[in-house]
């Protein structure tokens, strides 16, 4: 997966038949970045009497993928920002700590927060 995550930012679009597993590092780091189509039941390939012992899902990585997931991230933030100076608290007196190096392609965003 970080191979497909890594040409996905390179500006390929890679679509990847994985394993659903949700309780890994790996899927979080790579596929919950991507776009996620869970496959309804268990697969089964060419004549075999067994099903796969596992859920499998669908990730497409690409660059419109992975960007949608960054402006998620920080429409979110942008949320939760104007609610914090909307009750008359001043981002002004607090010092701003990076909360999140985005990294994509030849972008580089660093998301600030103020600390509380």
């Amino acid at each position: 997966m970080k191979k497909a995550y890594e040409s996905a930012l390179a500006g390929a679009t890679v679509v990847c038949l994985v394993p659903a597993r949700t309780d890994t590092a790996w899927w979080f780091d790579y596929c919950a970045k991507g776009e996620i189509r869970f496959i309804k039941g268990r697969l089964k390939f060419g004549d075999s009497k067994n099903a796969a012992p596992f859920p499998s899902a669908i990730i497409v990585l690409s660059v419109n993928t992975l960007c949608k997931g960054i402006v998620k991230y920080l429409q979110e933030y942008a949320v939760s920002k104007i609610r914090t100076l909307s009750r008359g608290e001043s981002s002004i007196s607090h010092p701003a700590t990076p909360i999140k190096n985005v990294r994509h392609g030849s972008l580089n965003l660093i998301v600030q927060k103020s600390e509380q």
